[in-house]
């Protein structure tokens, strides 16, 4: 098997593994739970829905609460996202994940393919993965820097609450809903 599809292949299993921990979908844009922003239940994403929910994330975020994030703060989120997400994995509280707790509750295909990344992952054969070892797994070695400079739009090595929450240009957002008021604009009434 070529590394290229070897690669395209452990990044597919990854995004399998949960919606908590999948590969991200932008350019190291941080996975979100995307049915626990859709507030409304109604299946999209609104502004105000994207907005709530990071603010929520980057005051979380905003550790030394400046009003900016730094790469610092940025990486902090993303390593404690990793290792609460093998905590949440770590059904027996062992410090290590066995096969089983990673493959979870995949079947068929998706578990065999978890099973076969769980093996390549499993640098030391010791038949579980360690933090380190999980934490190699994480899509895009330096995808924390290259989301950092994402959303950095002026470059000024922070990012504002402004750039944050700017929804990134690929997400569809659903459009406010009617109210139903006329604003006297548009095609006249005959």
């Amino acid at each position: 098997m070529n590394r290229k599809l070897l690669f395209s292949s452990l990044i597919l299993a990854l995004s399998s593994l949960s919606a908590a921990y999948a590969k991200p979908p932008h350019f190291g844009e941080p996975p979100m739970d995307l049915a626990a922003i859709d507030t409304n239940g109604d299946g999209k994403i609104s502004l105000d829905e994207w907005t709530a929910a990071r603010t929520t994330e980057f005051t979380a975020l905003d550790t030394d609460n400046s009003g900016d994030l730094t790469l610092v703060e940025l990486e902090a989120g993303d390593a404690k996202r990793i290792t609460d997400h093998f905590a949440k994995l770590d059904t027996d509280v062992s410090g290590e994940l066995s096969l089983t707790e990673f493959v979870g509750t995949k079947t068929d295909k998706h578990a065999a393919m978890a099973s076969r990344v769980f093996k390549l992952a499993d640098k030391d054969a010791s038949s579980s993965l360690s933090i380190a070892e999980f934490t190699a797994l994480a899509p895009g070695a330096n995808a924390t820097i290259h989301h950092f400079a994402m959303l950095d739009q002026d470059s000024n090595d922070v990012i504002s609450k402004d750039e944050f929450l700017a929804p990134p240009k690929k997400l569809k957002l659903a459009k406010p809903a009617a109210t139903g008021k006329s604003s006297g604009k548009g095609k006249p009434r005959r």
